[in-house]
């Protein structure tokens, strides 16, 4: 009965894991179709352009999100109070992670280089802007607003000005 049950759970939590997959890799590909409809808008392409550059943008996406998963490490740092916490690797381990993620950022460069010259034939340098580096722009944008803001409510927590409320270790 026992063997039954366990069977039982381990059928039920590899088809939790597998459907979880599949959510991710839906609502992956659903954000890249809404980020190149949004791109298309932001850079006013005709209808010609417009079909042309949805499809090699896909493609772009897709070909680093491939590259990403087939180089990302099986064993990520757990998530401990909100933030990451590394296992206890050997000197071996961590060495051959950092070479790793040399590997996959050369490797996502190539990629990018290559979509690069085919955005090129045409798109505009400031539309390519949009296409390589928009979301990191933005994300900068906010960034900086949200540092001012916190920097009129009195510093970083734990910051060299104290915390949001007060004095040196106060929060």
């Amino acid at each position: 009965m026992k063997k039954l049950l366990m069977m039982l759970a381990l059928v039920l939590l590899a088809g939790n894991a597998f459907a979880q997959k599949e959510d991710y890799a839906e609502r992956r590909a659903e954000w890249t179709q809404k980020r190149a409809a949004q791109l298309v808008k932001n850079m006013k392409l005709t209808d010609e352009d417009e079909d042309w550059f949805k499809t090699l943008y896909i493609e772009y996406q897709d070909s680093l999100n491939a590259l990403r998963d087939a180089l990302r490490p099986q064993s990520q740092p757990e998530e401990v109070n909100g933030m990451k916490e590394m296992k206890q690797y050997s000197d071996v381990e961590a060495q051959q992670m950092i070479l790793n993620q040399f590997s996959m950022e050369e490797q996502q460069v190539a990629v990018k280089r290559a979509y690069y010259e085919k955005f090129r034939t045409r798109l505009t340098p400031k539309q390519m802007m949009l296409v390589f580096m928009g979301p990191a722009m933005g994300r900068q944008g906010q960034r900086d607003r949200q540092d001012g803001d916190r920097m009129r409510r009195g510093g970083f927590p734990g910051g060299p000005m104290g915390g949001f409320r007060g004095g040196p270790g106060r929060f």
